[in-house]
């Protein structure tokens, strides 16, 4: 396992030369994540995370599989499905997703990820560094609306890569690193599968409640995203945030093996995302469990 998790971060750094181009938008990294306002990357620490930080995956303890769909209203663009599974193995998380998006204007991108994640330092009262990485096969395809009319398919493999440090247990720093390689898969208007980079750093105050703060920057965009999240006496998850010019919030169920959320983000002129997702353990968590 040490071997595999040391063959995918040798070859995401062999993919990280790539230019610039235009990203496309996979950023509402599931429910939580867009509860949260977008600003995840330092928390991660759900079966989300291998769309958001890969190195959020050594979080989660036991295997399990995770579902989410995101469907769009009043003007709002694309929709989203993610499934992953995730699986602890001699101390590597190795992960397994796919991802597609549909837009209005018949183009479909997906993407199929292999990734692990392993912890380098585990210190006293819970504090860690972990580092993860993923390889996927990216593709896309563009048709008209008509069955007559012929699709353009073309597919490209790029790399996402990430680090989680907390140094303290109620503090946590993230970074992860989207499309390390542009995928160049030129269907829409010759747009690619840009890098995209996230900064943030979390506070937690009694696992209860976790303020966060988080930093994007990509080819077309430079966000800022702010979040928290409470926790009540009943087993819920509140959350709420906003990034420049959205708005977001949701609800989660923290059961001991199945755990559901439903979020929204609101973008203004009425468009708006709502995104249901659901988390299944293959075992009960033991005390102190899956978080």
């Amino acid at each position: 396992m040490k071997q595999f998790l040391t063959a995918v971060l040798i070859v995401s750094s062999l993919l990280a030369a790539g230019g610039a181009g235009a990203s496309l938008d996979r950023s509402v990294g599931g429910a939580r994540s867009q509860g949260m306002g977008g600003a995840f990357v330092s928390v991660a620490d759900d079966r989300s995370a291998l769309f958001v930080n890969p190195a959020g995956m050594v979080s989660t303890g036991q295997a399990g599989v995770y579902l989410d769909y995101a469907e769009p209203q009043g003007g709002a663009t694309n929709r989203e499905s993610r499934i992953g599974l995730g699986v602890p193995a001699g101390g590597t998380s190795v992960g397994l997703g796919w991802y597609r998006s549909d837009a209005r204007d018949v183009s479909t991108e997906s993407l199929l990820i292999v990734g692990a994640a392993r912890k380098l330092v585990e210190g006293t009262q819970g504090s860690y560094l972990s580092v993860g990485a993923g390889v996927s096969i990216a593709s896309a395809s563009v048709g008209g609306r008509l069955q007559s009319e012929r699709r353009s398919r073309k597919s490209d493999v790029t790399a996402d890569a990430g680090i989680i440090l907390k140094p303290l247990p109620v503090v946590s720093f993230g970074y992860s690193v989207w499309n390390i390689r542009d995928a160049d898969l030129g269907t829409s208007g010759g747009e690619r599968w840009s890098r995209v980079q996230r900064w943030g750093v979390s506070y937690s105050w009694e696992e209860k409640i976790i303020l966060s703060l988080e930093r994007e920057h990509g080819a077309r965009s430079r966000r800022l995203h702010y979040g928290l999240s409470a926790r009540t006496a009943v087993p819920l998850e509140l959350m709420a945030g906003f990034s420049e010019g959205s708005a977001a919030g949701g609800v989660r169920w923290l059961g001991s093996r199945f755990r559901a959320a439903v979020s929204f983000a609101s973008e203004g002129g009425g468009a708006v995302t709502w995104t249901t997702s659901c988390e299944i353990a293959f075992r009960r968590a033991s005390t102190g469990g899956t978080k």
